[in-house]
């Protein structure tokens, strides 16, 4: 395997930015701020403090990256938006417009999930494409507007098959700097016991890595997610797992 520099990430709530300190930043090299919403087809995030916040960031490291998490578990509005080009054009200039606004390096979609309603949002068989071409459209439009800075573009992946094969993987990841992949609450009261961010065994942040690197992402564009939090089972069937 080709060697490549690992990069650590961190979501922070926005009202918490103004706790990240000279340690924090000495220790990450991307932030997501979480999080921003789609409304009406367009991306709502009406934080005014947030710009002074990374600018402060940015000061205590120039070359940390910004991003603003639009999504979040029960966040919805992205597959109506996604089905027509005009929904997909307002939401993409709503983004370059808060790249812009608040001095953002990027914006990461977390659409949890595309074709799957589980959350209770809104899901359609078409988000599977549509997906993909949402995240051409941002990447397009980020890099017309801004042809000498590179701007970001990542999305946070469901810790299954079951994302793999709700998007088209090969085309995303064109467009993409890199993948977070969610393997955290692996397990949890509807599973049986055990480690719910598990570096390996089954489910894993190993086994997520291999399905996604099999379907076709570079090991660069992945990120794995580690939870700072623990879960505990009280009642556990004698003899089970």
């Amino acid at each position: 395997d080709s060697l490549f520099t690992m990069k650590k990430a961190a979501y922070v709530w926005d009202w918490y930015l103004k706790t990240v300190d000279e340690h924090d930043v000495s220790v990450l090299d991307i932030i997501n701020i979480a999080f921003g919403l789609v409304k009406d087809d367009a991306l709502f995030f009406d934080k005014p403090h947030v710009p002074s916040e990374i600018a402060r960031i940015h000061a205590l490291k120039p070359e940390m990256k910004v991003l603003l998490s639009v999504g979040g578990w029960g966040a919805g509005g992205f597959s109506i938006m996604s089905r027509t080009p005009e929904g997909i054009a307002k939401f993409t200039a709503s983004c370059v417009d808060a790249v812009e606004t608040y001095g953002l390096d990027g914006i990461d979609l977390d659409w949890e999930y595309p074709t799957i309603d589980s959350a209770g949002i809104d899901a359609d068989p078409s988000d599977k494409y549509n997906f993909t071409l949402l995240l051409q459209s941002l990447r397009a439009a980020l890099d017309a507007a801004y042809p000498d800075t590179h701007k970001m573009l990542t999305i946070a992946a469901g810790a299954g098959k079951y994302y793999v094969d709700a998007v088209e993987i090969p085309e995303i990841t064109k467009v993409l700097d890199y993948i977070s992949l969610m393997t955290y609450d692996m397990r949890g009261a509807w599973s049986p016991a055990g480690h719910h961010t598990a570096l390996y065994g089954s489910p894993s942040a190993d086994e997520t890595v291999r399905l996604f690197h099999e379907a076709g992402v570079p090991k660069e564009k992945l990120m794995i997610g580690a939870a700072f939090y623990s879960r505990r089972w009280t009642i556990i069937p004698e003899g089970g797992t």
